[in-house]
């Protein structure tokens, strides 16, 4: 986590937009609002969430992680 901090602090000096990619499942489904004040605090230009999708190594996982359209319009961010 120190040399994501690092990393970060020096592309946004240097003026260079950082942008981040979460997949979300029922696992992690608490820690987005972290996440969000991480990027916030550390000047993230843009950050994009998934969800999972049935196939690779999530074919084995799916069934119990995926979560439906409707929980994330359902996520309210402050």
């Amino acid at each position: 986590m120190k040399k994501l901090k690092k990393t970060l602090s020096l592309l946004q000096k240097e003026g260079i937009p950082t942008f981040m990619i979460m997949p979300v499942a029922k696992c992690n489904l608490h820690e987005v609002e972290k996440v969000i004040k991480f990027c916030e605090k550390y000047g993230v230009f843009k950050l994009r969430f998934f969800t999972l999708i049935n196939m690779g190594r999530a074919e084995n996982i799916f069934n119990n992680e995926s979560l439906s359209i409707k929980i994330f319009q359902n996520l309210k961010y402050s």
